[in-house]
């Protein structure tokens, strides 16, 4: 993802397709938000199997409603008159593209270390 996300930043930087995107644009932002999603399954759904093992239904639902949410709000906020730049093309904004990969990854760091604890504590009680 990060692979084709840069040569999207670099060689593709003014296609007219990417250009009339309504959508988010693949960004370093957008790489920033992917790994919330990941910390976000790890610490929903990871955490909520090692609670039973056996009933990991209901975890991996939370996970996908946590998901569609952070991805509704990531879809949203570039539409917000003065937040255009987080929808920038190429290296356009480049200091608030890696704030917004950096956040997103600090968040991944810490979500699955939370998820890595709780799973060691609740793994010791489950009996597989």
């Amino acid at each position: 993802m990060t692979i084709t996300t840069v040569l999207r930043m670099t060689l593709l930087a003014d296609s007219v397709v990417y250009r009339s995107n309504p959508l988010m644009n693949a960004n370093l932002i957008f790489l920033g938000f992917a790994l919330l999603i990941f910390g976000c399954f790890n610490a929903i759904f990871i955490c909520g199997f090692f609670k039973t093992a056996y009933s990991y239904g209901k975890p991996f639902i939370l996970y996908i409603f946590v998901a569609f949410i952070i991805i509704g709000i990531a879809e949203t906020l570039h539409h917000i008159p003065g937040l255009e730049a987080l929808n920038a093309f190429g290296f356009e904004n480049i200091i608030l593209q890696l704030t917004g990969l950096i956040s997103g990854a600090l968040l991944y760091v810490l979500f699955t270390f939370i998820a890595l604890k709780k799973s060691i504590k609740r793994f010791e009680v489950v009996d597989l």
